[in-house]
């Protein structure tokens, strides 16, 4: 199981939980599995 990046409670409004993990994600634009996050500590918008 890869490292989490971040996590959302989403129980009370669609019934689970989402994880963002540092695997790699399919990138809209080109298509490839190659898309990455990585925490960079607190940010506040």
């Amino acid at each position: 199981m890869q490292p989490k990046v971040a996590s959302w409670n989403m129980k009370q409004q669609l019934g689970r939980r989402f994880e963002l993990t540092r695997g790699k994600y399919l990138c809209p634009k080109c298509r490839k599995r190659e898309l990455t996050f990585q925490d960079t500590g607190m940010c506040i918008d």
